[in-house]
């Protein structure tokens, strides 16, 4: 992984990835190559193609649309009727680029023509918008979009659905750029899990607190099965004797038979429940000693936290090498098939890169089961150590750290023998 990492920061640029690309291939936000969009870190999408412009801040439109108003491929462009100044969005300058398409009386005239192409032109009318993906992308207003529908007369389901030309070549740095953008919230479930397990482990030292949670558990699964049959086959005798009926008699009978078969599996977990009662209540009483071997040894309700720093230190250097491998690509330019050629910028990925994007896929959930099952290994070799000792209330944290020693040797002996 080492490797992967050092060749992805070699080559790659990390900011290709957490930045938004417009259309012609430049990153806004960020100065890439030789155009500097530092002052325009936003994108606005222009067709359903991700094709869009980089802009200082994301549309806002009072009256949510103005059909006589347009976002183009080289900036703003107004006709007649115009509600909105020539400044609601003030978007970069491409006049001197390549692909740059203009709007005009001819080409911007209603929802078919070439400039607008249904979604898929370099031009779509002004609508209000609202920032996502930290600030970056600016998607618009849902509500805009409905208005939009009915001023145009379009019936079509969705008039700007953003999609990625080639998913099967975008699914890795889509991928790497949204773990990165939720990191803090990755942490954050990382703490909240910490700290459950953290509650939990004390509340079973509490007596009768793990028979109520286990039965409890029990009870409820089994009055699920058992309420949602009750539900179901009731509101299909009730659809039975409606007048008139409002639904089909297959619906009626599919309804009846589902609640049946809630009812027998409510009653075949009843049935398990009674005969392997002894059987939980043997598992439970393992339980109950386990939480009895945290009580002489409390530093073990502390390995979790270790596993956390571990996994965290790990997918901090991961995530780095991640996102740097994401941006080793090169651009890729795709006409779509309009009377205007309009052109979208996507990023494409040599074979070699893909596979290294998999392999560092691998490298996190191989890493993270070995973390999770060192832990399980130790509190597995504590346990068992204070179990089989005589005198239980001398034990203290002696078995933890001897189970740390002994896995440590195994493991050095381990890769002894694979050199």
């Amino acid at each position: 992984m080492t490797g992967v990492g050092i060749y992805a920061v070699k080559n790659g640029d990390y900011r290709v990835v957490l930045y938004p690309m417009d259309y012609t291939g430049n990153i806004c936000g960020i100065k890439y190559k030789e155009v500097d969009m530092t002052d325009y870190p936003k994108l606005v999408y222009v067709n359903s193609l991700s094709g869009g412009v980089c802009v200082k801040n994301c549309p806002k439109v009072a009256n949510l649309t103005d059909i006589h108003s347009f976002i183009t491929y080289n900036g703003v462009y107004q006709e007649e009727g115009s509600i909105l100044p020539n400044n609601f969005v003030e978007v970069a300058d491409y006049s001197n680029s390549s692909n740059v398409q203009s709007c005009t009386k001819d080409t911007c005239d209603s929802w078919n023509s070439v400039g607008i192409m249904k979604g898929y032109g370099f031009a779509f009318y002004a609508v209000n918008s609202f920032e996502t993906l930290g600030g970056t992308r600016c998607m618009a207003d849902p509500v805009a979009l409905k208005k939009l529908k009915s001023q145009i007369n379009v019936n079509d389901a969705s008039i700007l659905k953003i999609d990625i030309l080639d998913k099967g070549k975008a699914i890795m740095s889509n991928l790497y750029s949204d773990l990165y953008i939720s990191r803090n919230y990755l942490m954050m479930a990382f703490g909240v899990a910490m700290a459950f397990g953290l509650v939990y482990s004390l509340l079973l030292r509490v007596k009768c607190v793990l028979s109520i949670l286990v039965w409890s558990s029990i009870a409820l699964t089994i009055g699920m099965f058992i309420g949602a049959g009750f539900f179901s086959f009731s509101t299909g005798n009730r659809w039975d004797t409606e007048v008139p009926k409002t639904n089909s008699s297959s619906s009626i009978t599919a309804v009846k038979a589902a609640g049946i078969v809630l009812f027998v599996i409510g009653g075949i977990l009843i049935l398990l429940t009674i005969f392997l009662r002894k059987q939980i209540q043997l598992a439970m009483g393992c339980v109950k000693q386990a939480a009895r071997s945290i009580g002489s040894m409390p530093l073990i309700m502390f390995l979790p936290v270790i596993q956390t720093l571990g996994l965290l230190a790990f997918g901090i250097i991961w995530m780095y090498y991640a996102v740097h491998l994401a941006s080793v690509g090169h651009l890729k330019t795709t006409s779509l098939p309009t009377n205007a050629a309009v052109t979208v910028r996507s990023f494409e990925y040599e074979t070699f890169v893909e596979r290294c994007g998999w392999y560092l896929l691998f490298c996190y959930f191989w890493t993270s089961a070995f973390i999770a099952a060192l832990g399980s290994i130790i509190i597995a070799m504590s346990v068992a150590k204070w179990y089989f000792s005589r005198d239980k209330k001398k034990i203290n944290a002696v078995p933890l750290f001897k189970a740390f020693e002994r896995l440590h040797s195994i493991i050095l002996a381990q890769q002894r023998l694979d050199h």
